[in-house]
């Protein structure tokens, strides 16, 4: 009996019915989290800004829920900018960094020979050295802002789209249907986008959903060593660099934004996990 093929996305509508209790306490959490990102920008309960010293290392409780920082600012609010900050970074720093790393990655592992060589010599050459110390060292040349910090990390986090897409599309392009498009005549770019990209979706979905927690992770340690983005701009990671000389004293000014890093990370290495036993033909049903 012939085996029937059944398409990346066509595997996401047909589990979407059965996924897991984790997985949709993720994607809820990351949903309400945008949401009510979006929706402080109209209303918000405080300026993530203002200074009240009078309110100074004030606890959480009814008015500030997540309490005030050492300079009278409402914690839950700059959490909130601090969420906008770190859905910026992911959006742009990750769409950047994969039309980059995927656009290399089919070039690479559609025509191979030459091209295939330098791509992933500088591929190689990249990765060799640790992803943190060419982010630093990339931000520290440029200087600490938050346009910087998503240039240092476009330049540092496309090398894994490269590497693992190339390695897709290399599969791909020895197909059957692939020949015959070459034979009839169809341009490499338009085999390339219309027969190859296709089919390397979801190595690019799984890779964006591994790749956006390690950018909010890098994002907010070079904020906390000060090379990312600048206060007042709230943001988690000079959250916690202000905080640390009061954790004695004011806890919630490093846990709470400890924790938002954690969830936001959590939830996404989740869903990227979900999203590899789908698009992975060998694997079961989730």
């Amino acid at each position: 009996m012939m085996e029937t093929t059944t398409s990346p996305m066509a595997r996401i509508r047909g589990h979407i019915s059965t996924m897991p209790w984790r997985v949709r306490v993720c994607a809820g959490f990351l949903i309400l989290l945008v949401l009510a990102a979006l929706v402080t920008l109209v209303i918000s309960p405080h300026d993530p800004n203002a200074t009240n010293l009078s309110n100074r290392l004030e606890a959480p409780g009814a008015e500030h829920w997540f309490g005030t920082d050492a300079l009278g600012r409402d914690v839950f609010s700059r959490v909130l900018a601090g969420t906008r900050v770190a859905l910026m970074i992911a959006l742009v720093a990750g769409g950047f960094g994969a039309v980059i790393g995927v656009s290399l990655a089919l070039l690479s592992g559609y025509f191979g020979g030459r091209t295939d060589s330098i791509i992933m010599g500088w591929v190689e050459a990249q990765t060799s050295l640790p992803f943190i110390v060419l982010a630093i060292t990339v931000a520290s040349i440029l200087g600490p802002n938050l346009r910087n910090l998503i240039i240092a990390l476009v330049v540092t986090g496309w090398v894994f789209y490269a590497r693992v897409v190339r390695a897709e599309v290399m599969s791909v392009s020895t197909r059957e249907y692939i020949a015959a498009a070459k034979v009839g005549g169809q341009r490499h770019g338009s085999i390339m986008l219309r027969e190859v990209m296709p089919n390397v979706a979801g190595a690019v979905a799984v890779i964006t959903t591994q790749e956006v927690p390690r950018l909010i992770l890098t994002a907010a340690a070079l904020s906390f060593l000060g090379l990312g983005v600048q206060p007042p701009t709230a943001d988690w990671g000079n959250m916690i660099a202000e905080g640390k000389s009061y954790v004695v004293v004011a806890w919630w000014l490093t846990v709470v934004p400890g924790l938002f890093i954690v969830a936001f990370a959590v939830a996404f290495s989740t869903i990227g996990d979900w999203l590899r036993d789908l698009f992975d033909p060998q694997s079961d049903a989730v």
